[in-house]
């Protein structure tokens, strides 16, 4: 691959972008493709494009052009529970849970701090 990548950057015509760019076309379409379908986060994506390019720049055979990483949409965190529905768990909770140091006996705390 990187033969091959030095052949089309340096043995291509100097207008013919298309032969230059072959090989950061593939790292593109494996990253905003192939990762991106199978859900990869944008840092795992981004640790896989830098790890590739710098295989390249490595073997002294860097990459042709830029391009910019695909972006996943950032979620919206689900909205919090209605303050109604939080009781109705609280009630439906022992005292002992809902209470902290409502169940301990007292006699029992006592030895604790002696």
């Amino acid at each position: 691959m990187v033969k091959d990548n030095l052949r089309a950057v340096f043995e291509s015509a100097p207008t013919d972008t298309e032969a230059k760019r072959k090989h950061t076309d593939l790292l593109a379409e494996y990253v905003n493709g192939y990762l991106l379908e199978r859900r990869f986060s944008d840092s795992r994506r981004k640790v896989a494009e830098t790890a590739i390019r710098q295989f390249y720049l490595a073997n002294d055979s860097a990459l042709f052009g830029h391009w910019k990483m695909a972006e996943q949409k950032p979620t919206a965190p689900p909205p919090p529970l209605p303050a109604g529905d939080i009781r109705k768990v609280l009630l439906a909770m022992p005292v002992r849970m809902r209470a902290p140091g409502f169940g301990v006996a007292v006699g029992h705390r006592n030895q604790q701090g002696a």
